[in-house]
């Protein structure tokens, strides 16, 4: 032919009657095209990156003389009746193309380890999909690895609810759906490539909300260095109507940032559930990730009971530890602590996801902080003197004739989130005048300790 510089003759014989060959290989210089003749049933040849051809199985990549290849190795398998019976000739062109780039995962759906339903992303929704597909088999994917990019991979005979082949679940490649995929979709949790929203029915008449057991937490001195800890229920209610065939929840769980509470120690426990109890012959599966959000947790429960759970009511609590030693470092009396849950979602048996609305989405607890008042006399603030009250620019303050004033005066200005705003050190010898143009206008309290004695009163800026 006259455009070709190297011409590379494959001839292919075969006498034996096999399902399947090792494909062949061939060294060629990266870059360089091909043509191929007598392969009217020969599955596509490619050129990969490390400079070898192979057959591709089950592709639909058509190659054109002149086109520059680029992708990866996919498989060393073949049933192709052209390798078993076929003289095959391949013309290995000796210059690159001035046309387009193949990428083979533009022609085929390949699988991305970890991003089960093809959203982009790897999240709860991927880790419940795997999870209730566990058991199922079927080919392996070559070459695999859990990486997250996109690898080739032949089709299964199965797919999902959503229509995605089952492949996209075997995120290790073994060609079996099991506990090794939900580490691979752990491993490459909340990565991404090009984000599609999938969005879910509304399952209508259901609600979810979430609400604190306790309304306070008193942390003392006498906890000693001692965590505390604080729950709060997640429920699900309706009209008089229950949940049925219901294999898995997942939700998100979000808190305020504090310093004393950490995300990492958060926990989910179904702790005298009225719904989705555990099954003692075939146990629900709890899945924790940190979220790609601040401060949050994605959580799911998954349970492989084939008729799935009916029912409603408390699904479980989130348990919280309380650093009681950051806490008696704080100079606020009370700490609020907000939560939220969101993306509630029920996996039905039959592999459909509807979200649920929630009622109430978020609720409050406050931290009480006695571990100054233990060891202070707190007195009345009636005797400490503001003025004016509400003020403008300047706050003067006024101490009591019994105040203790044996060493150093501290002020803190608090505001009504528990947010310090303002700090100082006073003589203990002088009234003092506080000035406060940074303050915006609201309500404050002023905080005032001395070695013995502390006094709390509030003020309002104008």
């Amino acid at each position: 032919m006259r455009f070709l510089n190297y011409i590379l003759l494959l001839s292919i014989f075969s006498i034996f009657s096999i399902e399947s060959v090792e494909a062949q290989i061939f060294p060629v210089t990266e870059g360089y095209v091909v043509e191929v003749e007598n392969s009217d049933n020969c599955f596509p040849v490619i050129v990969t990156e490390d400079r070898q051809i192979f057959e591709v199985v089950q592709s639909d990549v058509k190659l054109t003389p002149g086109d520059n290849i680029t992708f990866a190795k996919t498989t060393t398998q073949t049933t192709s009746s052209c390798l078993l019976n076929n003289q095959v000739v391949i013309y290995v062109i000796n210059k690159n193309s001035s046309g387009h780039s193949i990428y083979l995962c533009d022609y085929v759906d390949c699988v991305t380890p970890g991003d089960a339903n093809l959203d982009g992303q790897v999240s709860m929704d991927d880790m419940i999909m795997v999870h209730q597909r566990s058991g199922s088999e079927g080919m392996h994917r070559p070459n695999a690895s859990a990486e997250f990019k996109e690898q080739y991979s032949a089709d299964w005979e199965t797919e999902t609810y959503f229509g995605n082949n089952l492949k996209h679940l075997d995120a290790d490649g073994s060609g079996y759906i099991m506990d090794n995929d939900l580490e691979v979709v752990s491993q490459n949790y909340n990565l991404h490539n090009e984000i599609e929203e999938v969005e879910y029915p509304v399952l209508a008449g259901f609600y979810v909300d979430i609400e604190f057991i306790e309304d306070e937490v008193v942390i003392t001195d006498a906890l000693a260095g001692q965590n505390s800890h604080t729950s709060a229920a997640i429920n699900f209610t309706s009209s008089g109507q229950v949940l049925s065939n219901v294999s898995a929840i997942s939700f998100q769980f979000s808190h305020s940032e504090e310093d004393f509470l950490k995300t990492e120690d958060i926990i989910f426990v179904q702790e005298n559930p009225e719904f989705f109890e555990d099954d003692e012959e075939v146990p629900n599966k709890i899945f924790r990730q940190l979220s790609a959000s601040e401060n949050a947790l994605d959580i799911g429960v998954s349970s492989l009971v084939p008729i799935g759970k009916t029912g409603i009511g408390r699904l479980g609590i989130m348990d919280f530890i309380i650093i009681s030693d950051i806490i008696e470092g704080r100079s606020e009396l009370e700490i609020p602590i907000s939560i939220h849950i969101g993306d509630v979602k029920i996996h039905f048996n039959d592999g459909s996801i509807y979200t649920v609305n929630t009622n109430n989405d978020w609720d409050e607890i406050k931290i009480i902080n006695q571990t100054y008042t233990d060891v202070k006399e707190v007195m009345s603030s009636d005797n400490l003197g503001l003025s004016p009250n509400p003020l403008l620019d300047e706050l003067k303050i006024d101490f009591p004739a019994d105040f203790d004033r044996s060493g150093s005066i501290e002020l803190t200005i608090i505001n009504t989130a528990g947010a310090l705003m303002h700090s100082e050190l006073l003589d203990p010898n002088q009234d003092a005048v506080l000035t406060l143009n940074d303050l915006s206008p609201g309500v404050y309290m002023l905080e005032v300790r001395s070695e013995k004695t502390q006094l709390n009163k509030s003020f309002v800026k104008l």
